[in-house]
């Protein structure tokens, strides 16, 4: 597992990286389904990564720490925070993401 004390400032905004290159919006909302508040989702193919927006912080809080480090296809996935730097990777998403959800 990942250490979840080395990450940024608590959100409800969560960056997902180390996704299978083939992993598509519908296993995403798959993976995520467990998890109570689930606003949006998003993946870029090709990318192996994605951005899930829930409605609390502390929804976000539990699905980071039942999820990260765990396997998909034998590959740990690494989730944190989610920060502006890291929402500008997603220009093509489809839906509007308000930049001040996200911590500087």
């Amino acid at each position: 597992m990942y250490d979840n004390a080395k990450m940024e400032k608590e959100s409800k905004v969560l960056f997902f990286g180390s996704l299978p290159g083939e992993f598509s919006n519908r296993d995403f909302e798959t993976l995520l389904s467990g998890f109570a508040g689930v606003e949006k989702c998003f993946i870029i193919r090709g990318k192996g990564c994605g951005i899930a927006i829930f409605e609390t912080d502390e929804q976000a809080d539990s699905a980071l720490l039942e999820l990260n480090g765990s396997e998909i296809e034998g590959t740990p996935i690494f989730i944190s925070y989610a920060n502006k730097k890291k929402a500008i990777w997603f220009p093509e998403m489809p839906f509007d993401l308000n930049l001040s959800a996200f911590p500087v």
